[in-house]
């Protein structure tokens, strides 16, 4: 059951990834939007955390964004 599932969605096991539940494909897409180049420079990942705190948009768990974590995200590859 698992193999048919893995073979034909993917993945079947584990946490979601972050972009996966409802609401936070818009968070994912301004982490990535913030993360393009605008004048030949990228936003780092502390200040895409930074910013993302400062708009008061919560983590899954509600906690507050960490370099790490938005760092984690955006470096996972998209299926």
């Amino acid at each position: 059951m698992r193999e048919a599932k893995k073979a034909t969605v993917g993945k079947c096991e584990g946490r979601k990834a972050y972009g996966e539940k409802a609401g936070e494909a818009d968070v994912l897409a301004l982490m990535r939007s913030l993360r393009r180049k605008k004048n030949g420079k990228r936003m780092s990942y502390a200040r895409i955390a930074e910013e993302l705190n400062n708009r008061e948009m919560p983590t899954r768990t509600g906690a507050k964004w960490h370099t790490t974590t938005v760092q984690n995200i955006l470096k996972r590859k998209i299926p």
